[in-house]
């Protein structure tokens, strides 16, 4: 007996030491009369009052209004930062409705296809964040539990309501969902490319960590012009290109570039530099391509002809990244998949003129607080290339202004 009381007096203090409070649950159920609500609950009953957070924003200051129910008859509005006891807190979530062009993941809105019957939850706006150090779990209905991120990691995207394929690379398992049935169909066309593409980039980024591969593929009309990709935090999502609901031959290669590209920012980040990050998985998205049936023009050669109508081609990719990290002037965004990929291409080809790969040196590279390379990563490139080559490298893609 009095070991039994020593353990439970020692799992309390250790609880208390650690200062991590037990899991919380976030029950999400979509609303029986109205398809496009949903209701997300926390049982609160532990507390003594809660003190709520907005929740993650990517800019705008829209949050969910709280709800606190008192007792069984009794519910108040709950504002955040409000200390308030409380049986539960919920508050409401709307969907939109996907339109005929199908879903645009670059908006990262809330939605659901009615007549597919699956739904679309991003983080942003729409989970709020009880205050301290909390582990919370999004259910929906009871049951598909994911964490929810913390403030520092990629946020929590979610689908619900699609079938789920699941096969095997390496260590790690792969898990396919999509709304297009043809994509299960040809599987054998493009998910044998997928894991082989999957293998080159865990091997080139040996050092990162990597960890199971969720892919959800949601087909857009091609007419739409945005065909994009999202990575978060357990899920990669990617727009399938599609002409009137039927996908083409180069869906294929648009679909395995943008997972790849996707899957790059699950395996790797670069904190401190924006054009580093986008540019990096563009090049390694299409670089995993090289020499097959799915293979884009390589970078160097489709910036050529790029930048001849693009209207920003001469800005340089360290000006690009601070337009848009410091003043977020997103027109010049594009630059890093276009001139950035272009770097990396003609950085690599002239490296393998010199007996190197960028392969074995990537997971080497820092950068300093303004995006730039740090000075080891400099110095790396300068033995390798010499000084003029270096030079010559930066001068075009990186700090070029006003001309190349």
């Amino acid at each position: 007996m009095h070991k039994l009381v020593f353990w439970i007096l020692w799992v309390s203090l250790l609880s208390m030491m650690t200062g991590v409070n037990a899991a919380l649950v976030y029950d999400l159920q979509i609303d029986p009369n109205d398809a496009a609500k949903a209701k997300v609950e926390l049982d609160t009953r532990s507390f003594d009052t809660v003190n709520f957070e907005a929740a993650r924003s990517m800019g705008d200051s829209f949050t969910p209004q709280l709800f606190c129910k008192l007792n069984s008859e009794q519910v108040i509005k709950l504002a955040y930062q409000e200390e308030q006891q409380c049986e539960s807190v919920f508050w409401w979530l709307n969907f939109e409705s996907v339109s005929e062009l199908g879903i645009d993941l670059s908006q990262q809105q809330d939605s659901f296809d009615a007549q597919q019957g699956w739904y679309f939850l991003s983080e942003w706006n729409s989970l709020p964040r009880i205050k301290g150090n909390y582990e919370v779990e999004l259910c929906i209905a009871g049951e598909h539990c994911q964490v929810l991120p913390t403030v520092d990691e990629a946020p929590l995207l979610i689908v619900w309501g699609l079938a789920v394929k699941h096969i095997q690379l390496a260590e790690n398992q792969v898990n396919i969902s999509t709304n297009l049935e043809f994509l299960f169909e040809s599987s054998q066309r493009w998910i044998p490319r997928l894991q082989s593409q999957l293998n080159y980039l865990q091997q080139v980024f040996a050092e990162q960590e990597s960890a199971d591969w969720n892919f959800v593929y949601l087909s857009r009309e091609q007419s739409s012009g945005s065909v994009s990709g999202l990575a978060g935090n357990e899920s990669l999502l990617v727009n399938v290109p599609v002409t009137k609901g039927a996908i083409a031959d180069k869906s294929f290669a648009h679909l395995l570039k943008i997972s790849a590209h996707e899957a790059l920012h699950f395996i790797v980040q670069y904190p401190n530099s924006l054009w580093a990050n986008e540019s990096l998985a563009e090049y390694y998205a299409q670089k995993s391509l090289f020499g097959t049936e799915y293979e884009f023009d390589r970078p160097v050669f489709a910036w050529e002809l790029q930048s001849k109508q693009f209207p920003f081609a001469n800005i340089g990719l360290l000006e690009a990244n601070h337009l848009v990290a410091q003043k977020h002037l997103y027109q010049y965004y594009p630059l890093f998949y276009l001139k950035g990929a272009a770097f990396w291409h003609a950085l690599d080809t002239s490296l393998t003129a010199k007996g190197f790969q960028l392969d074995h040196l990537v997971t080497q590279l820092e950068f300093d607080q303004q995006g730039d390379f740090d000075s080891a990563s400099a110095l790396l490139f300068q033995e390798r290339l010499g000084k003029a080559k270096w030079q010559q490298l930066r001068m075009k893609y990186l700090d070029s202004t006003i001309g190349e």
